[in-house]
């Protein structure tokens, strides 16, 4: 009798352009994009997740986060919870639920919360947006351009 070889899943790498809303007001200026890489090969599946945050106002601000998995839950078939590190503050981590097709190759919906404030007394959340089709940014304004020493 042949023995069955199991099929490794490959890892699984997307990004999403994500509205952002805070305290449930959706913020205009403020939008980020998401790069999220899964694997769930062996006994414990990993996430990891890289975000450009974009905040355009008179300056236009540039964040960049990485973010890596405590502990990922499946808490129904193909949907997972992901319990993420935090931005600055190691007691208000990412949270994400990620739900994947049948065969677990694409990811098909994502949503993400944290909390925020310097008493973590905000609710920041986070969704795909699906209603645009592209961003645009005011011009990047260079901050070490000076008229000093031309």
């Amino acid at each position: 009798m042949g023995s069955r070889q199991q099929v490794k899943p490959a890892p699984i790498f997307q990004s999403f352009l994500m509205n952002v809303a805070e305290d449930g007001k959706e913020q205009n200026d403020w939008f980020e994009l998401w790069e999220i890489s899964c694997e769930f090969a062996g006994p414990k599946p990993t996430c990891s997740l890289r975000v450009a945050s974009f905040i355009a106002s008179d300056v236009t601000r540039v964040n960049l986060w990485s973010h890596t998995a405590h502990r990922v839950t499946e808490i129904r078939p193909n949907v997972f919870k992901v319990e993420m590190n935090g931005r600055l503050n190691p007691s208000a981590g990412l949270e994400i639920i990620v739900e994947f097709n049948s065969g677990r190759t694409r990811i098909v919906e994502m949503t993400g919360s944290m909390r925020s404030g310097s008493r973590n007394q905000s609710t920041v959340t986070f969704r795909v947006d699906r209603r645009r089709e592209s961003r645009s940014l005011p011009p990047l304004r260079n901050p070490s351009w000076s008229l000093e020493g031309r």
